[in-house]
């Protein structure tokens, strides 16, 4: 048998390689095209002046207060995803989910939980979303509350 020139046998790291290197590009692509498109809230005297009012409900509740910077960059001059339909069936089905004893399946249990959980978003939607509060009050009045938090 004659041999027409060299055998050539196919390099695996090279064909490896090639594929790291395509991911790479196509993930730095990723990052480039997230921080180009990411959207943070803008710091305009009305996300300053409800930032203000919210600290103050917070501290008039006897709850701790966030930073002035933290409630600006989350909630901007519109309240966020927090006034995006607060009374729709999901939001209202975690909340209910977040209102159990912690187990999974079978041990599952709802319990009574402290109405200072939603004391919170309360104020946010007062502040905020004055419109979406009364159907809010709806939900958490139909809700059971036991004082479980020691002062």
């Amino acid at each position: 048998m004659e041999a027409n020139g060299p055998i050539q046998f196919e390099d695996p790291h090279r064909k490896r390689r090639t594929t790291y290197i395509v991911v790479g590009l196509v993930v730095i692509a990723l990052l480039i095209t997230g921080l180009v498109v990411r959207r943070t809230r803008e710091n305009t005297p009305a996300a300053e002046t409800k930032a203000t009012q919210l600290q103050q409900a917070f501290q008039q509740a006897g709850l701790p207060v966030p930073d002035k910077n933290q409630i600006v960059n989350l909630l901007g001059a519109d309240g966020g995803a927090v006034c995006e339909d607060p009374n729709n069936a999901l939001k209202q089905a975690i909340a209910n989910g977040a209102a159990a004893n912690g187990a999974a399946g079978p041990g599952m249990r709802p319990v009574y939980t402290p109405r200072q959980l939603v004391t919170g978003e309360e104020l946010v939607l007062s502040v905020y979303c004055p419109d979406e509060l009364p159907g809010f009050l709806k939900f958490i009045n139909e809700q059971k509350f036991a004082d479980t938090i020691k002062e």
